[in-house]
């Protein structure tokens, strides 16, 4: 399928992050992407906001450094983007709490637990504060629980989520789970199937619109009021050592009709079935398009 582009530029986007409103040459399409946003480098991972910001980790592998972004998730507006917290490559998103993104470092390179907090302004991109002598446990509705990581038998705080000051200490601190909804956004994930043959609704739609000889397992699937979203990996060559290259679709299907809505190829070359290649935030679908150009679209698009 070819993609039409209707590039536009927005005031504050470097040329090299581009947005673009895009109108795809199929006519099967019913759906056109809201926005999209190429990054610097593989995005990694994406968190949306209670407030309707994505933040963004990209991973330059070349050159070994990890860098994040942030973007208005209805417009694709760039709030900050390319910004990075001292550690060039062993650094990760930790969580996201109201807009207070938490970053964790590696205790080391061989040992992928995680330790430290580095508490960064969603809106701004700003640094608030850091501690490299916890470890992150949860979250609460006003505080982070951590863990001192150099105190003999475990020692847990409470931080206050904004400033990093102490709240609270206790060895048996109870969870408080009463607010903490309201600071995490509602996210749908997609569901893997590791069959397609039954004779249930979900499995029908996919039927006609994939070639089953060709379906690599598991397909992941989003099952919403109207429309199926999925995304299925199908076989389209095997390499000298039998790995088999693999075609990447996501597909959304009116579940009333049977229609094809929306069909694009997200990754022409994968290597390996790649789990929970989208999502959705309040109708708003967002994938990544051959490993590096964020997408968003409004599924409530008539």
């Amino acid at each position: 399928m070819k993609f039409l582009p209707l590039s536009v530029i927005l005031g504050g986007v470097s040329s090299h992050h581009q947005q673009e409103i895009g109108v795809f040459g199929s006519a099967r399409n019913k759906l056109t992407p809201a926005w999209r946003y190429r990054s610097s480098g593989v995005v990694w991972r994406v968190v949306p906001t209670v407030s309707g910001k994505l933040i963004g980790e990209t991973r330059d592998v070349h050159n070994k450094l990890a860098s994040f972004f942030c973007l208005n998730l209805r417009t694709g507006e760039v709030l900050w983007e390319d910004a990075r917290f001292g550690e060039p490559w062993w650094i990760g998103i930790e969580a996201v709490h109201n807009d207070t993104l938490l970053l964790h470092k590696f205790a080391t390179p061989e040992l992928p637990e995680h330790r430290a907090l580095i508490a960064i302004d969603v809106l701004t991109g700003s640094e608030l504060w850091r501690n490299e002598g916890v470890r992150f446990d949860r979250l609460e509705s006003e505080a982070i629980a951590v863990t001192r990581t150099q105190a003999f038998g475990g020692e847990q705080l409470r931080l206050d989520y904004r400033t990093g000051e102490v709240v609270d200490e206790s060895q048996t601190a109870e969870v408080d789970r009463d607010t903490l909804v309201d600071a995490q956004p509602e996210i749908d994930l997609p569901s893997p199937r590791y069959e397609l043959e039954g004779d249930n609704l979900t499995n029908t739609l996919l039927r006609q619109h994939c070639d089953m000889a060709k379906v690599v397992y598991p397909v992941d699937c989003l099952d919403l009021d109207t429309l199926l979203v999925c995304s299925i990996h199908e076989t389209i060559s095997a390499s000298s050592d039998e790995r088999p290259c693999m075609m990447n679709t996501l597909l959304v299907v009116d579940k009333g009709t049977g229609d094809l809505r929306f069909r694009e190829v997200i990754n022409k070359q994968a290597w390996a079935v790649v789990p929970d290649a989208f999502l959705v935030w309040e109708g708003m679908l967002i994938y990544v398009h051959e490993r590096a150009k964020l997408t968003a679209m409004d599924l409530h698009e008539q």
